[in-house]
C-alpha cells in the first residue's frame, strides 16, 4: 500500500507545482498556430473597451477581418491602439520573407499598407486614438494585447506568421506583467519607436 501511496502524493505535489507555476505565470493557453488563437482573440474582442496594442509586421488577416466595423465602432468611443512595426525601409524585411518563402517587398508592402490603413481611419474617425509607431532592429515577437489578455508568440524560420505557435497570459499574473512591461518601454523609447517621416 505504501508503494502506491509514494508515487500518488510525488504526483501530487508535482501537479501542485504545476498549478502554482500556472497560476503566477497565468499562461491560460498555448495555440498551435495564430490562425487558432484568432478564433480564441476574436471572444476576447467582444469584450474589449479600453485598449489593444500589437506588435506585429503588417495586420493582414486582422485588416481583412470580419471585425472591422466593430473595432471602427470601438475606435469612436473611447479605445486607444498602439501599433508597433518594423521600418518598411529596413533590409531585414528582405531576410524576413526569404524565411517565409515569400517574394521580397511583400511584407514591406503589407507594413506600408498598414501604415496608410491607420491614417485613413485617423481622418474616418476624427476622435479615433490609434497611433503607429516604427522601430528598426531586429524582429521582435508578436505580441497582441486586449485589456486584460496578451497573445505572445515568436516569427520562426520557414514558417508564415499565421503558422506559428502563441501563447495566452491572463492579466494579474507574472506573464501579463512582464510582457506588457516590456511593450510600454519600447513604446516609450525614443530611440527605439519613432513615427514614420515622409
Amino acid at each position: 500500500m505504501k508503494r502506491f501511496l509514494f508515487p500518488s502524493s510525488r504526483y501530487l505535489l508535482r501537479f501542485r507545482q504545476m498549478e502554482d507555476l500556472m497560476r503566477r505565470w497565468g499562461l491560460e493557453a498555448i495555440f498551435l498556430t495564430r490562425a487558432e488563437m484568432s478564433l480564441d482573440s476574436d471572444e476576447e474582442f467582444e469584450k474589449v473597451d479600453e485598449c489593444i496594442d500589437i506588435m506585429a509586421f503588417g495586420l493582414e488577416s486582422f485588416r481583412s477581418s470580419p471585425k472591422i466595423p466593430a473595432f471602427k465602432s470601438k475606435l469612436s468611443s473611447c479605445l486607444a491602439v498602439r501599433i508597433l512595426t518594423i521600418n518598411p525601409s529596413s533590409d531585414i524585411l528582405d531576410i524576413r520573407d526569404d524565411e517565409e518563402n515569400k517574394c521580397r517587398g511583400t511584407t514591406r508592402a503589407s507594413i506600408e499598407k498598414l501604415h496608410e490603413w491607420v491614417i485613413s481611419l485617423q481622418k474616418e474617425i476624427p476622435n479615433a486614438n490609434i497611433q503607429i509607431r516604427y522601430y528598426d532592429s531586429l524582429p521582435q515577437d508578436f505580441y497582441w494585447r486586449q485589456d486584460g489578455v496578451i497573445y505572445i508568440g515568436p516569427y520562426l524560420y520557414g514558417k508564415i506568421s499565421q503558422q506559428t505557435i502563441t501563447y495566452k497570459f491572463r492579466s494579474n499574473s507574472e506573464g501579463y506583467d512582464y510582457y506588457k512591461r516590456y511593450f510600454d518601454e519600447l513604446w516609450e523609447n525614443k530611440k527605439f519607436a519613432k513615427e514614420l517621416t515622409p
